[in-house]
């Protein structure tokens, strides 16, 4: 049943009780109207802190990727990447760290981004608010980037797959879990 479906399902109901009510025999003509938290239930679903258990780009692993374009002159060992999403009501903080042992010493890259988001019918869309991306050398800062000015909106097509979110835009494939309210 899409979003809409639903919401017209419920407004009909609305309109029927509503009726009742106006029925009822008392001074004041009765109304009812159903809760805003019953439109947009996919919004309810992804409220919460969610880890990457999974990323691939044309199926090729996250990292490796990374590691290809970032550390070109590198061979990293104990490559590790980790990510999570917090959904809340009107925003999402996504954070991203990746790090390796490199030949000059322990590589890290962070990125947290503050995003603002929306969904409707397995379609998300987030629009990058704030952020900034790090990668520090043996602890030491090397490079600290603030998100660019006005970025556009990113579209993201949204499953539930037992009970794990997949984010798929284009080649881009995320499989979440769900690890906090």
């Amino acid at each position: 049943m899409t979003t809409k479906q639903r919401e017209d399902r419920l407004e009909a109901l609305a309109r029927s009780i509503g009726q009742t009510l106006s029925e009822a025999p008392v001074a004041e003509t009765g109304t009812y109207e159903f809760t805003t938290s019953y439109k947009n239930p996919e919004r309810h679903e992804l409220k919460g802190t969610w880890r990457v258990v999974s990323h691939a780009v044309n199926g090729v692993p996250y990292e490796e990727l990374y590691a290809a374009n970032r550390l070109v002159d590198e061979t990293p060992r104990n490559l590790q990447y980790q990510s999570t999403y917090e959904f809340h009501s009107h925003h999402c903080i996504k954070r991203v760290m990746v790090t390796a042992d490199l030949e000059k010493g322990s590589y890290e890259y962070r990125l947290t981004v503050v995003l603002s988001w929306r969904i409707r019918e397995s379609r998300l869309t987030v629009q990058p608010l704030i952020g900034y991306q790090y990668i520090s050398i043996e602890g030491k800062p090397a490079i600290i980037q603030e998100l660019p000015p006005d970025p556009s909106p990113i579209g993201i097509t949204v499953e539930i797959d037992d009970k794990h979110l997949v984010f798929t835009d284009n080649a881009d494939v995320k499989r979440l879990e769900r690890i906090g309210p």
